[in-house]
């Protein structure tokens, strides 16, 4: 229920009936030392921890998706012009450049990175589907 801290045991307000308030939200706090003071629970510190728990998830997940594109778009453009340049002399070097280790390279990205981003466009809406029918 609380954010949980090493040297904190945080207890909820409502097992202190005395420090119910008609305020915000309140939790005794433990130290270390067996001292106690009150602490909002919407402290600085509380929000942050809860930020750090379940916002790091969801940033690893995003920046996975974020450099898939930037992939993806890099190696698009990066193949046109290293593999299959838009002139005479590209279209006649192309058979021979193409099966050229880093335009397989570039050909692997684009293709892995468009089905990720296709992945990511089905879980994001499967995502959506199921908020809005629960």
């Amino acid at each position: 229920m609380f954010a949980r801290s090493y040297h904190k045991k945080l207890i909820p307000f409502y097992d202190k009936p005395e420090l119910v308030t008609n305020h915000m939200p309140r939790a005794i706090v433990k130290d270390s030392e067996s001292e106690e003071h009150v602490e909002t629970m919407f402290s600085y510190s509380n929000v942050k921890d809860k930020i750090v728990l379940y916002g790091t998830p969801i940033v690893e997940l995003c920046g996975i998706y974020v450099v898939w594109i930037v992939l993806h778009y890099v190696c698009s453009h990066l193949y046109v012009s290293w593999c299959t340049p838009l002139t005479v002399v590209g279209f006649l070097l192309s058979p021979f450049v193409v099966p050229a280790p880093h335009c397989q390279a570039f050909r692997w990205v684009i293709v892995n990175g468009s089905n990720s981003i296709t992945a990511m466009w089905f879980a994001v809406g499967t995502w959506i589907a199921k908020k809005i029918i629960l």
